[in-house]
């Protein structure tokens, strides 16, 4: 393990490290507050639930086993989660959703699925062929040249990622490629930092809230204001 410490900040993990985004990371509550909804969501999704009249299957495979340890969910399930998310605001359901999640683990050979680049390179003619043997709700749009696609947003979300050579995500821009703030297990535990620098949003909202102004915090890591202003202005959805 490599560590870096900057301000107390930056907490670097050798890449070849097993399972640097595959180990428990993040707590329910701090998934729930970067896919924006209710934790009891996520914990319908990772783990199912049943009722007198009415139960729910967990929507990526068996339920994962729950646990008395506050961090359940790893970076590449926190990116799954995401994708589901995108998926439903366009209207597909938990339960085409879990098929499709199922049929694309079995087809791509991959374990995340919806954490791969294949999502977007193979992930049409998946889905296309998973729609002739089960077919319902579509996955897919039709995009204005009559062929088929995914949705926007799911596009979108993949766009935010950035990925390893193995075609699984590494990283996500919460706010977009274009803001320097990212989500890279490798730095802060996982925590929103600014990129390549690893200050936490959290610090650098939690200097403001104290009084600190904007070019002192800039001053003290050695960042342009205009990157610290940027981070204050995402700061209240991303920070713990």
């Amino acid at each position: 393990m490599i560590i870096e410490p900057t301000n107390g900040e930056r907490i670097m993990v050798s890449p070849d490290l097993d399972g640097w985004r595959t180990r428990p990371m993040y707590t329910v509550r701090q998934a729930a507050k970067f896919a924006k909804v209710h934790p009891t969501t996520i914990r319908r999704w990772l783990h199912g639930y049943k009722a007198p009249e009415y139960g729910m299957q967990p929507v990526f495979g068996p339920g994962l086993p729950k646990t008395e340890q506050p961090t359940e969910i790893s970076f590449l399930m926190l990116a799954e989660i995401l994708v589901v998310l995108r998926f439903r605001k366009k209207g597909v359901t938990l339960e085409r959703l879990r098929h499709a999640h199922d049929y694309a683990k079995r087809n791509l050979g991959i374990e995340h699925p919806f954490a791969s680049l294949k999502l977007k390179t193979d992930g049409v003619h998946i889905f296309q062929e998973f729609e002739r043997e089960e077919p319902g709700p579509h996955l897919l749009s039709l995009d204005k040249g009559g062929q088929w696609a995914l949705p926007g947003p799911v596009v979108q979300l993949i766009e935010e990622f950035g990925f390893e050579s193995d075609l699984l995500v590494a990283r996500w821009s919460p706010a977009g490629r274009d803001v320097p703030i990212v989500v890279d297990p490798l730095y802060a535990a996982g925590k929103p930092t600014i990129r390549s620098r690893g200050v936490t949003i959290e610090t650098i909202y939690k200097m403001f809230r104290s009084g600190y102004d904007i070019e002192f915090i800039a001053s003290d890591f050695d960042l342009d204001p205009k990157i610290i202003q940027s981070a204050l202005r995402h700061a209240p959805g991303l920070a713990a």
